[in-house]
């Protein structure tokens, strides 16, 4: 089964790859995002920018859909409201996993809903919190199961369903909330609340996302409990600027690094010491875009050529496939210039 997320709240646009909040601000109608006391964020032109008024975005591995908006809500602006639909290719109807990290803003005596369901809402997959004090459920639209645990700090859940039930994972451990399993039919939305418009999810989403395919009692332990995301094969990027020219593994390795699933672009400084600017992306992903953010934005791709380049990467027992795009400028740069490397 695929083992990364089809739907997933985006970390990328975030520097470092940093976890966020979501907070709606009281009464303007934008959102904050908050990362601990921080009310600022770095944003993919690697400029500082007040986070109010921008958009927490949802990010689709597949089926190339658009970006899923969080809006605030009228009143206590605590509310998070989003829908999509035409998510077929992202949503499997036999199996699958709802993954969320998540806290209540406050035990409010209401149910308030996550989502996976049809567009006529005939069939459903539900997480919420219940109206009871500290208390979740899960439901398959007709059956529900609870949990009882704080929903006032943040918590680590996944709900799995499957041709034999539907179970709760909380924070390491599978609990005992379960419902049967049930057949579900043309499931392609994501939506905030129960399906028809009633029960807001009201609280703070750290991290959501949906898998395709089922997981096993102890992929979903580690899920919950170690806040990663489990994919089959996670392989490395390397970037920077250099003297020369790469021309093995040994030279590629020390250049800056990250993971492929670490979001869908990353800067390349030039800084104005070195000519010579490289990047590396394994066979995994492919090079979308190449653009100089201090050189008004210009389209530079065609500007890095491409050569076949395996790297013998510790802790990897197989040479890792992929390829080398390499710029070469007559004369180093007068100021640092951001190459913004979009990947897909």
């Amino acid at each position: 089964m695929p083992k990364t997320p089809s739907i997933y709240m985006s970390r990328g646009a975030y520097k470092d790859g940093t976890v966020f909040s979501v907070l709606p601000t009281d009464g303007s109608g934008d959102l904050d995002f908050v990362r601990g006391s921080d009310a600022t964020r770095i944003n993919e032109n690697n400029a500082s920018e007040v986070m109010t008024g921008n958009t927490p975005r949802f990010d689709y591995t597949g089926g190339g859909c658009p970006n899923l908006l969080i809006e605030g809500a009228d009143g206590s602006r605590n509310r998070e409201e989003f829908s999509k639909g035409g998510l077929s290719d992202d949503i499997d109807n036999d199996e699958g996993v709802l993954y969320l990290e998540a806290k209540a803003i406050s035990n409010t005596g209401s149910k308030r809903y996550i989502s996976l369901c049809d567009s006529q809402n005939l069939t459903r997959i539900a997480f919420y919190f219940d109206e009871d004090d500290n208390k979740v459920e899960i439901s398959n639209g007709i059956v529900d199961s609870s949990f009882t645990l704080d929903v006032l700090n943040f918590n680590k859940y996944a709900l799995r369903y499957n041709s034999s039930s539907m179970d709760l994972f909380v924070n390491g451990e599978k609990t005992q909330a379960t419902v049967p399993a049930r057949t579900y039919i043309d499931l392609d939305c994501i939506v905030s609340n129960d399906g028809e418009g009633v029960g807001y999810f009201e609280g703070r989403i750290r991290d959501l996302r949906i898998y395709k395919g089922s997981m096993t009692d102890t992929e979903l332990e580690d899920l919950t409990e170690n806040d990663i995301i489990i994919v089959d094969i996670d392989y490395p990027i390397f970037y920077g600027s250099v003297v020369s020219k790469p021309t093995d593994s040994a030279e590629v390795v020390v250049l800056n690094s990250r993971m492929a699933s670490d979001g869908d672009l990353f800067t390349l400084d030039t800084n104005t010491g070195n000519f010579i600017f490289c990047f590396w992306l394994p066979d995994t992903v492919e090079l979308e875009s190449v653009t100089d953010l201090d050189a008004l934005s210009a389209v530079i791709t065609n500007s890095y050529e491409s050569e076949l380049l395996s790297l013998n990467v510790v802790g990897y027992s197989e040479p890792i496939s992929g390829k080398l795009y390499t710029m070469t400028q007559g004369v180093p740069y007068d100021n640092n210039h951001r190459h913004k490397i979009a990947i897909k």
